[in-house]
């Protein structure tokens, strides 16, 4: 059986000069809260990986019933989203509400790894970064950009103890040399120069891993819309 992208990328760290798993440092006591799982550039960066392993469709889905129902609409078959509505306002309002509800779980992790983060901060005796690690193998109902909105607005939404959030997505492929590859998408959510400091470590990792999937050059991407990944769109049918 094929390795999991999780247990590759960990095994990836492993051979990452300064990166320690916090597990195999040490265990929790009983009243320990779970901790995060690795520290990276010699204990200057905390980082906790979470995997995004369920299928949101169903939750896309059952909006799309909604609205289909509302308008009287039967389908056999499938139907691209941008063909559920001639109006642009509604497609895109239709959207936003799909969008919303898929990615309704990605506030409770980025919560949970934040908590584990701003834990792991107090055995440190110095200010660190922190770092989010979003990995998904084969969900293809969770685009990239979809996610990345949604880490955004959470980044937005508080004060928090995650700096960066590193992507790593196989689920969807951007176009380089011909071929459709994966890319790692490396969000910055800093807010001052010192939660920058570490920048250059993770923008190492994010290239290193890159280069695994055969990329020779940096694929450049705008704050909002990280990357083209494709599939693009997501297909409903019933």
């Amino acid at each position: 059986m094929a390795e999991t992208l999780e247990a590759r990328f960990a095994k990836f760290l492993e051979h990452t000069i300064g990166a320690e798993s916090i597990d195999a440092l040490h265990a929790p006591g009983p009243n320990d809260s779970r901790m995060a799982d690795y520290y990276l550039s010699g204990r200057r960066i905390v980082a906790e990986v979470k995997s995004l392993k369920a299928d949101q469709i169903a939750k896309g889905a059952a909006v799309v019933d909604e609205h289909l129902f509302d308008k009287g609409i039967v389908v056999f078959g499938d139907l691209p989203s941008s063909r559920f509505t001639d109006n642009p306002d509604e497609e895109k309002a239709l959207r936003l509400k799909i969008q919303a509800k898929m990615t309704s779980r990605i506030k409770k992790v980025c919560s949970e790894a934040n908590k584990q983060i701003t834990k792991q901060f107090e055995s440190l005796s110095h200010l660190a970064t922190g770092v989010l690690i979003l990995i998904n193998e084969n969900n293809t109902s969770m685009h990239p950009s979809m996610v990345a909105e949604r880490v955004f607005e959470y980044a937005a939404s508080q004060p928090r103890s995650i700096h960066y959030c590193l992507m790593i997505f196989e689920s969807h492929k951007v176009k380089a040399m011909g071929k459709l590859l994966p890319y790692p998408v490396l969000l910055d959510l800093t807010r001052s120069a010192r939660q920058r400091r570490s920048l250059g470590f993770l923008q190492s990792i994010h290239w290193q891993w890159a280069k695994t999937y055969g990329h020779t050059e940096r694929i450049l991407s705008s704050e909002r819309n990280p990357i083209a990944y494709y599939p693009e769109y997501l297909i409903f049918g019933e």
